[in-house]
């Protein structure tokens, strides 16, 4: 599948979906992606295809004008009832655990949304992979970047700004290139995967040995984002309740072990001008030994 990724997600382009009768090689099959200017016409046209099959089509939440909005609050507005920004303090505690003889060279920053724990982690890290499924997050994250400020902030990062690649990317179907971490953040993220079992299964093989897996959320399943067989704690089995910390020490055991103690990072996301979300996240670290 050809995909013009980063580079065209700046607001000018349009995307052809499937390949044409003069396409070549591999832009003939129907997952080709191309990226055009607006202004470039001279392959454009129409297929029609008709069919009696009903099309439902999902819509995503997380590329609405009000979240975007929200979550550019959430990593670089204000803080609110005294509750510190959750990414920078997330990242905070990473580098509190970090030893002396953690290597500082290679972070991947999984679900990164619209940036801000990204910017952190390269205050240390000499390389950050930053992805997010969604690609309006990743078009505000590379504007900061980019311009060095959004409206809510200016993080003064300049000298480190070349340190870090936005990608858009799924979480549970990664290429191969991302691998040889130091640290693999996922904020707010497991419990929002469809896939969380084969995500966690295959961080063991992109981190390096000795590496940090470092998985904060607030544990929130809901099938309409993860079918129930998918969850990793949150309902009883054989009559004791499970908690998803208890599925991450089942699932990482075999490759992983527990740096300390999980520990609860709130957070407030301002909804409205008069209404706010009230969270508490766990963070939890986990040292890949084999």
């Amino acid at each position: 599948m050809m995909i013009f990724s980063v580079p065209t997600f700046d607001g000018k382009h349009n995307l052809i979906k499937g390949g044409s009768w003069i396409s070549t090689g591999n832009e003939t099959i129907r997952e080709s992606r191309y990226a055009f200017r607006r202004h470039f016409y001279q392959q454009a046209g129409f297929r029609y295809i008709e069919s009696n099959t009903k099309i439902s089509q999902d819509f995503n939440a997380y590329e609405t004008d009000e979240l975007i909005s929200q979550y550019l609050e959430f990593h670089y507005g204000d803080e609110y009832f005294g509750v510190p920004n959750y990414p920078k303090a997330c990242v905070e505690i990473i580098f509190k655990l970090l030893g002396d003889n953690n290597p500082c060279r290679r972070a991947l920053d999984i679900g990164c949304a619209v940036g801000r724990s990204s910017f952190e982690l390269a205050r240390q890290f000499d390389f950050v992979d930053a992805v997010d499924f969604s690609t309006r997050f990743i078009r505000n994250a590379l504007n900061l970047r980019t311009y060095g400020e959004v409206k809510y902030a200016d993080l003064r990062l300049s000298d480190k700004v070349n340190n870090i690649e936005l990608t858009q990317g799924d979480a549970c179907n990664l290429k191969d290139k991302y691998n040889n971490y130091d640290l693999v953040f996922a904020g707010n993220l497991i419990d929002r995967l469809y896939e969380p079992k084969k995500f966690l299964t295959e961080m063991a093989k992109r981190i390096n040995i000795g590496g940090l897996l470092v998985i904060a959320s607030p544990y929130t399943w809901l099938e309409a984002y993860t079918q129930k067989e998918q969850w990793l704690g949150g309902f009883k089995q054989n009559g004791e309740n499970l908690t998803t910390y208890d599925g991450l020490e089942r699932l990482l055991s075999a490759h992983f072990e527990a740096v300390s103690e999980p520990q609860d990072v709130p957070f407030v996301i301002r909804e409205t001008a008069r209404k706010f979300q009230h969270t508490v996240a766990q963070l939890s670290v986990w040292r890949r030994c084999a």
